[in-house]
């Protein structure tokens, strides 16, 4: 996942809602920042396939506060209008994004797919190397006895 292209989404949804980065990602449990910090783990988990523990080291949180927050926001924004109206501007700033985040996205998969070949093939060089080496050690020893 490129980095600024997540980066730039947080910095406008602080412009969206009007508030600092700072205050955002602070310590403080006042319910206002609370639900603007769910809103934001949700679409960061939803849109771009984040891990909990990314999430979490973005927003100076731990994995499992990303996790109820994600569960929680779903319920929340069918009780209170104000949080659905927040939740919608948001989306439609995610529409702007969703295109740069599925192609980094794409991209980062493509590169766990090459990644993963080529530790499968490093792990078939091991094996052959260490075939080699116990055939080696059987002639040795075949060399010895005699």
């Amino acid at each position: 996942m490129n980095v600024s292209s997540i980066n730039d989404f947080v910095e406008k949804y602080c412009e969206l809602h009007e508030i600092t980065q700072n205050k955002l990602f602070s310590s403080s449990r006042h319910r206002p920042l609370v639900e603007k910090r769910m809103i934001l783990a949700y679409f960061l988990r939803k849109g771009t396939n984040m891990s909990w523990n990314a999430i979490g080291k973005l927003m100076n949180k731990n994995h499992a506060s990303m996790i109820h927050y994600v569960n929680k926001i779903e319920t929340l924004i069918t009780i209170y209008p104000y949080l659905k109206r927040m939740f919608d501007s948001t989306n439609e700033l995610y529409s702007q994004f969703e295109h740069t985040f599925k192609e980094h996205s794409n991209i980062y998969k493509e590169l766990l797919i090459e990644n993963q070949k080529l530790k499968d093939r490093i792990n078939r060089n091991i094996d052959m190397i260490n075939t080699i080496i116990e055939e080696d050690k059987k002639g040795y020893l075949i060399q010895i006895e005699q």
